[in-house]
This record gives structure tokens, sequence and C-alpha cells, in this order.
């Protein structure tokens, strides 16, 4: 790449941020890429709605799916945070809500007949690593009891510090042995 086609500082001039660009990127937005995004649910969004899409969603079993897990546990709050979270020092408190999220997933399986396929699995909230590594456990084995995950399916964590505290290799050997033993019980 010649001199002329760098700024000053030696970037690509392609990476300069013009007014023009700036201009054309500069409205609002959904804060996630995830679907449906917050916006889509308001109080017209009921629980007949409910119920009535993961009915439509039934009707095509062949189709995968993704799965967002909300958990909504941190123990401090981040300055860049903007999510809606339950700031507590207790990991216990989160064992009322795991039994939510276990009714949750088994009324929405149940929903779902044979749709069942995950091709994408993310936890996010708060900071998934909040829960301890059984509440961990439960909820993966709680997810793989139900569903199965494609072979190639992306599980992703939205962690921070905690996840290296509780160490990655950690948190993948937990998942991925509850998912595969869920699994080969539910094929046997």
């Amino acid at each position: 790449m010649s001199d002329q086609q760098r700024d000053p500082k030696g970037r690509p001039a392609s990476a300069r941020i013009t007014a023009e660009l700036l201009a054309t990127y500069d409205r609002p937005g959904p804060r996630y890429t995830s679907y449906p995004t917050a916006v889509e649910f308001h109080e017209g969004f009921d629980a007949k709605r409910y119920l009535a899409k993961l009915d439509e969603a039934a009707a095509t079993p062949e189709a995968p799916l993704s799965l967002y897990v909300h958990l909504p546990f941190c123990r401090e709050r981040c300055s860049f945070c903007g999510c809606n979270v339950i700031i507590t020092q207790k990991p216990g408190v989160a064992d009322a809500y795991l039994d939510d999220l276990e009714r949750e997933v088994n009324l929405v399986a149940d929903r779902l007949g044979g749709r069942t396929r995950l091709v994408q699995c993310h936890w996010g909230g708060g900071t998934p690593t909040y829960l301890t590594p059984e509440q961990m456990r439960r909820v993966w084995e709680m997810i793989a009891k139900r569903f199965i995950f494609a072979p190639d399916a992306e599980i992703a964590y939205g962690g921070g510090e905690p996840i290296l505290q509780l160490g990655i290799e950690a948190v993948l050997r937990l998942t991925g042995l509850q998912v595969e033993e869920a699994q080969h019980e539910r094929a046997g």
C-alpha cells in the first residue's frame, strides 16, 4: 500500500472515520442483535400470544432453533451495563429463579413437540457465571433433557471475570459432558 493510501497516523485511508460515515450510521438501533429484541415484548404480547407463537414455531419441526437463557444475576453492577439484573452476593437467590426457568424450558419443549434441534444457545443476563457450578449443571441438564444440540451448535456465555475464576475448561467440560450424557440417555 502506498503512502498516499494511508492517513497521517499510518492507518489505511479506508479506515478513517469521516463525518459522512458517522452521518450514515448515526441512528437508533436495537441494543442487541438477538431475536426477538426487547422491543418485541410489550403489554400486548400476552400469554395467549406467546403460546400461539410457540405453536407456530412447532409447525416446522425440521427447522433449527436458537435458545437464549436469561440469567439476570450479578455480584456487582458493571459501569457499562444497561441490562435488567439483580445485584446480590448470595448465590442461593438464583434457586427460585431456576425453578421457574425449568418450568419455562419444559413448557417451551412441550409446545414445540418434535422441534428440538438447537443450533445456538446463549447464556446471558447478568453474568451466567454468577451461578455456582451445581446451578450451571442444573441449567444445562434441564436444557439437554428436552433439546438436542446440533454437532456444530454455537454455545456462548456472556461472562466476565467470574468465568476466569471458575475456569473456562471447567465450564466447557461441565457443559459438554452434561449435554452428551443427557442426549445419550434420550437416544437409549
